[in-house]
């Protein structure tokens, strides 16, 4: 590793927060739902918590878009206090729509249904290698149900169990995700 780099990392760690230009040496990892105000800043706000306490935090930006024209609203208020029951804060989120520039960017595209991963491997074919559906992903047998339910419009128990199904899902495939950053990393040549 450089001096160079080595010093910048440091500074990093101890800020808590990377030096570097946005897309330089990061892995970008995309939640995608249907309007970007429940199950996807959700779930980009748990995979958040969960890489923090990795090495790798530095090295991977999460977003998360949606599939319908919904853009700039806040996170559903369920969202948020379930979130923040868990320690999770997504308080700050603001909904954004799927656009090309954003699947160019992601290196992963996660959908939380089939819908949604249907709408993106028919409108960006090219990219499909890159789009994975959540509760599908990393599963050998086919799912009857590979969807996780939007909770718009249900009562607060019901964002409870989506929160724990999107974070059990998490949790099954995180090992799968930190096989990708590693890959990711190495073939950068960044080596931490």
């Amino acid at each position: 590793m450089a001096v160079g780099h080595a010093l910048a990392l440091e500074i990093e760690q101890k800020l808590g927060f990377s030096l570097r230009g946005i897309d330089e040496g990061k892995f970008h990892i995309m939640f995608v739902c249907s309007g970007n105000i429940c199950r996807s800043p959700t779930a980009a706000g748990i995979l958040r918590q969960m890489l923090a306490r990795t090495k790798y935090k530095l090295y991977v930006d999460i977003n998360s878009a949606g599939t319908l024209s919904y853009s700039g609203a806040p996170a559903a208020e369920f969202s948020i206090a379930v979130a923040r029951e868990a320690g999770v804060n997504i308080a700050s989120h603001i909904s954004q729509s799927v656009t090309e520039k954003l699947m160019d960017k992601a290196h992963l595209v996660i959908c939380m249904a089939l819908n949604h991963y249907q709408i993106l491997s028919q409108n960006y074919p090219q990219l499909r290698s890159k789009i994975v559906l959540l509760k599908q992903w990393k599963v050998t047998k086919k799912l009857a149900n590979p969807s996780i339910a939007d909770p718009i419009g249900h009562t607060l128990t019901f964002y409870d169990k989506t929160y724990s199904e999107i974070l059990k899902e998490l949790k099954r495939v995180f090992p799968a995700i930190i096989v990708l950053i590693k890959e990711f990393l190495k073939d950068s040549g960044i080596d931490i």
